[in-house]
């Protein structure tokens, strides 16, 4: 991500947070969980080209980002709230089907019902909310290299 100079005039950068259920299983299949919903991302975001993947970081807690958008603001939420609810959609189907498949037990949802987006106002909280989503959240590390001892039990 780019944050040096001038932001791009029709650019908006938004933070991201989607709480999971919190359910047992998320847990003990943590490495699944993560497949699936970093395949719905990617596909999500290939099909959208005014909005990038950002920089993001998911556990078993919830997938936090900070997305760049290029649309104005008043035009950003609604438009990212589009591509968060299909990739909602779309990791609770797949995790659905492989909890089902794997015989698990679990309840309905995958995710809490609402997630946050909000606005990013300057450079200085994108910088900040970077720092919180790479650095605090993932101790250096990137997305891949994360394992079970990263969870947040």
């Amino acid at each position: 991500m780019n944050i040096e100079g001038e932001l791009p005039a029709k650019r908006t950068y938004c933070f991201v947070s989607m709480q999971t259920s919190g359910r047992k299983p998320l847990f003990e299949q943590h490495e699944t969980f993560r497949q699936v919903v970093e395949s719905a991302w990617a596909i999500a975001f290939s099909k959208h080209t005014d909005v990038a993947p950002g920089e993001y970081n998911l556990n078993s807690v919830g997938l936090y980002a900070l997305v760049p958008v290029d649309r104005e603001a008043g035009e950003a939420i609604p438009y990212l709230s589009g591509v968060l609810s299909s990739i909602r959609e779309a990791t609770q189907t797949a995790w659905k089907e492989y909890v089902s498949q794997q015989g698990i037990r679990q309840g309905p949802l995958l995710w809490k019902e609402t997630f946050e987006l909000r606005i990013i106002e300057n450079k200085r909280e994108i910088s900040s909310l970077r720092d919180f989503i790479v650095q605090k959240m993932l101790g250096g590390k990137e997305l891949s290299d994360l394992g079970l001892e990263d969870l947040d039990e």
